[in-house]
């Protein structure tokens, strides 16, 4: 089996840290695999995405789960305990995207995703590894990229690309943002979400570093 892994460092829009597409490139990657097999089938974990965010896997069959019935779950099911609600080989595809640091045990995911892959099948992973704590109190881990690398390879998967998606501008932008708004809100959460909002735009500039200035990989 295959992996795909990738950690970051960033905060989703305004901001012009974008990342660059990997996550189709795995469902590109697993379909030329799969072209005579029929759709894809694509389990997400730990997700709740409306159909428009999910237009990198059109055609394919989708399955979202989380611990939590929310509007677009699928089914409530618990990432450590896939084979308890799916069949082995199950899916073409998995994908974790900021999700393994809220598990408790991320080395029992990747036994369970063995589990439900079939035979070739692609696990995408994006975790976050310099980012404040979020989700709490359900915020357990952070990965460096060869630290996640190293827990792919001794549970047997071939990694088929890795990397980081996004500079450490982005970090720096993410800590800002984080770091003004916790000093200035005074333990107000609505005062702290109004100044995240306002930072967002602050520090907008950092987003030009992020091609002006490209780093290396000890700095991911």
């Amino acid at each position: 089996m295959r992996a795909i892994v990738f950690v970051h460092t960033r905060v989703r829009p305004p901001m012009p840290f974008k990342g660059v597409g990997h996550r189709a490139r795995t469902t590109n990657l697993a379909a030329q695999d799969d072209a005579r097999r029929g759709p894809l089938t694509v389990l997400m974990l730990g997700s709740n995405e409306p159909a428009g965010n999910l237009t990198d896997m059109a055609g394919a069959k989708v399955t979202q789960i989380d611990l939590k019935r929310l509007e677009h779950v699928d089914i409530v099911a618990d990432a450590e305990k896939l084979s308890a609600t799916f069949d082995e080989a199950s899916f073409d595809v998995v994908v974790s995207t900021s999700m393994l640091e809220h598990t408790p045990h991320p080395w029992t995911v990747f036994d369970q995703v063995r589990r439900v892959l079939k035979p070739g099948g692609l696990f995408y992973v994006s975790v976050p590894w310099i980012f404040p704590l979020h989700g709490e109190p359900d915020d357990y881990w952070r990965f460096s990229l060869p630290g996640l690398e190293r827990l792919f390879v001794d549970n047997g998967f071939e990694i088929v690309e890795s990397g980081t998606e996004v500079s450490p501008h982005g970090a720096l932008y993410t800590f800002l943002r984080a770091y003004v708004s916790e000093a200035l809100s005074f333990g107000s959460s609505s005062a702290y979400y109004s100044l995240e909002w306002l930072t967002s735009w602050l520090f907008w500039p950092l987003g030009l570093l992020e091609r002006a200035l490209p780093m290396g990989r000890r700095t991911h």
